[in-house]
């Protein structure tokens, strides 16, 4: 029987993917200090700008599923 952690573990590997960025250090800087000052994670302020950028004006021939959670 699977525990608890591999069943996360399995999860997560379907459910997410793991995105890597560059940045300058001065945009990284600056969503850091926005983070610590809002108590919004990285992650999701990412997540937000995606959301209230590309489903208000999705890109043509888009599917946008994400944008319907």
């Amino acid at each position: 029987m699977a525990t608890s952690s591999e069943v996360k573990r399995k999860y997560n590997r379907k459910v997410y993917k793991k995105l890597t960025i560059e940045m300058k250090k001065e945009f990284y800087e600056m969503l850091d200090q926005y983070s610590k000052e809002t108590g919004e994670s990285k992650t999701s302020f990412i997540c937000r700008m995606i959301k209230e950028h590309l489903c208000e004006k999705p890109p043509a021939n888009t599917a946008n599923t994400a944008c319907n959670n």
